[in-house]
């Protein structure tokens, strides 16, 4: 049964999402066509740019993310609640570096004028209107996908749909489900047999991690090495403007979920070894102790993030978490319980499953 996204919308607004956007057309976002043997790679370099754009103007801190062919993968936190902090005038600065009021004859955005600002700032529906806006999911999501649309059209010389209707959007409910579904995500190249390793998978936020790893690493030997070696990176620059692992927040009651850069990095590039492999063991027992702490299976982690997008559908977490969601909306359930059994020690199999009935 479909689901509104409104129902799943926690009441203060504030989640994790997990955010698909798939292509309509033949034609695919990035990558060599198929049907046409046009190579579209250069598409990644917009997606990838536009999204930190948008991580630097909404109330939204950018977890993961992956440009496929014909579609792409975001991992989002959305916080409504920070933009009631920020003053009139950033609302209006942060609005108009989206949506400027004018370009210049080479289509540059034109700076506002002080007199342009001071009459925004005075028009407060308008205002109210823009601050909504910069913390809503949905806003958050046109502001990525319609642009792309309309370039990647004016590059094909069409008209028409780019992308298969809205937006899919899952709630992740806890650490767990974060943890699993950025996994899932990062390695979407390696499951796609696109890449052998995680840090091979370009245009992923796993890829844009190593290499910040890297360059803190090869800070201090900065100057012995080539300049020429692509692994030699200004940790300053980069990966700066994706949520750092040690700060995402993945329970606004709980704050940081407690797993770090190297636990995280480890955690992805042994699950995408497994996979390209073809292995369905369990993960090594020193990084164990990282899905315990989350509450997660360490026998079944391979394979559920494997199988993730059909285990989990509009809501990934534990089995509990699930059914007290679904109660305080109102419902007898959201999606049947068989995802949580497989991710969380929490939830051992041998549970009924009461929501499978009726």
């Amino acid at each position: 049964m479909t689901v509104a996204r409104s129902s799943i919308v926690p009441e203060s607004g504030v989640g994790v999402f997990h955010c698909i956007s798939r292509c309509v057309r033949r034609s695919w976002l990035c990558g060599v066509d198929p049907y046409n043997h046009k190579d579209y790679s250069h598409r990644k370099q917009w997606v990838r740019d536009r999204l930190e754009k948008l991580a630097n103007i909404y109330a939204v801190e950018l977890y993961a993310y992956a440009v496929m062919s014909n579609h792409l993968h975001v991992v989002m936190r959305i916080d409504p609640g920070k933009v009631t902090k920020w003053s009139d005038r950033e609302v209006v600065m942060r609005w108009r570096r989206l949506y400027p009021a004018g370009r210049d004859a080479d289509g540059r955005a034109l700076e506002p004028t002080e007199d342009q600002i001071s009459t925004w700032l005075a028009d407060k529906e308008t205002l109210s209107l823009w601050r909504e806006r910069l913390g809503d999911l949905s806003w958050v999501m046109r502001s990525l996908n319609e642009p792309l649309a309309r370039r990647a059209n004016k590059e094909d010389n069409c008209k028409g749909r780019f992308w298969e209707g809205r937006f899919k959007s899952q709630l992740l409910c806890d650490a767990g489900a974060v943890m699993a579904c950025m996994a899932y995500v990062d390695l979407n190249p390696v499951r796609a047999g696109l890449a052998d390793t995680p840090e091979t998978s370009e245009f992923t936020s796993v890829r844009e991690r190593f290499e910040k790893e890297c360059a803190e690493r090869n800070q201090s030997v900065k100057v012995k090495s080539d300049a020429s070696d692509p692994k030699v990176l200004d940790p300053q620059q980069s990966c700066t403007w994706l949520t750092p692992v040690e700060d995402i927040v993945t329970d606004e009651e709980f704050g940081p979920w407690g797993v770090s850069l190297a636990e995280y990095l480890q955690l992805v590039d042994v699950t995408g070894r497994m996979i390209s492999e073809g292995k369905r063991g369990a993960i090594p027992s020193h990084l164990a102790p990282v899905l315990t702490r989350l509450e997660l299976r360490a026998d079944t982690w391979v394979r559920s993030v494997e199988g993730y997008r059909s285990i989990f559908q509009r809501m990934a977490g534990s089995r509990d978490r699930l059914m007290g969601l679904a109660k305080a909306a109102g419902r007898k359930w959201f999606c049947r319980g068989s995802g949580a059994r497989e991710f969380y020690a929490t939830d051992p199999p041998d549970r009924c499953v009461e929501e499978s009935s009726g």
